[in-house]
């Protein structure tokens, strides 16, 4: 009611519920020359919802405005597990609902959506751990973290600079048998995904790495800002890292 802001009918927007449309029309939404098709963890929530809801607004409501508060819940969760204070909690706050790109992912179905879902169910796991003491973390635990933390890389690949940080704290807590089960549980989980995107490919590309740095229309491109300024080519990397 505050914000009314419009939802975006170009560009990834309107690619992403193009996809969404045709996976529920039984419609094959992959599509090898498109960056979009290999962020598999992007389509797994708005699929959760159609599944009960089908082709209703209840199921574009549910994978956009009502992740991003429900992500929102779980982050006040952490706040009053880890020593709340208000101004702290105010501040968050505050910043959550004038950041510009969350306003816009509560009227649009993005991949950063979900990806504050998974980050912030992942950071919930993660605190619990830490306040462990180490033999106390179960392998259950480690697995959920396995799970969370490639799901948030399988929503969109550059993730991994938020997953990086992560993964450094849970190798300084675990010791060496359960960062030996947290390796293997990735090797497989990577394994399985390059199975994947082998057979969807038809053996073109064995994995997400594969294609992104070899695709010509791979995302790590950059001519889209030769001719930019810098200020014109900052694309809202300033807003996202706020």
């Amino acid at each position: 009611s505050l914000l009314p802001v419009s939802m975006d009918y170009g560009g990834d927007e309107k690619n992403y519920i193009k996809n969404l449309i045709n996976f529920y029309n039984g419609k094959f939404f992959f599509n090898e020359n498109s960056h979009l098709s290999y962020r598999w963890g992007m389509y797994l929530v708005p699929s959760f919802f159609y599944f009960f809801y089908e082709s209703n607004p209840l199921t574009f409501f549910l994978s956009s405005y009502v992740v991003v508060f429900i992500a929102f819940f779980f982050f006040l969760k952490i706040y009053y597990i880890n020593n709340f204070n208000w101004i702290s909690f105010t501040s968050f706050t505050i910043l959550w609902f004038t950041n510009p790109e969350i306003i816009k992912l509560i009227y649009n179905i993005l991949p950063q959506g979900t990806g504050l879902l998974v980050l912030s169910i992942l950071m919930l796991v993660t605190f619990t751990c830490l306040k462990k003491k180490t033999d106390d973390i179960k392998i259950y635990q480690i697995f959920l973290l396995s799970i969370l933390i490639f799901f948030l890389y399988g929503i969109k690949e550059v993730n991994v600079l938020i997953i990086f940080p992560i993964l450094i704290f849970l190798f300084f807590k675990f010791n060496k048998k359960q960062i030996i089960f947290f390796v293997l549980f990735g090797i497989l989980f990577f394994f399985l995904e390059c199975i994947l995107f082998y057979f969807l490919t038809d053996g073109k590309f064995i994995s997400r790495i594969h294609y992104f740095f070899s695709n010509e229309s791979s995302v790590f491109n950059t001519f889209w800002y030769e001719d930019e300024k810098f200020i014109e080519a900052d694309g809202g990397i300033i807003s996202r890292w706020l």
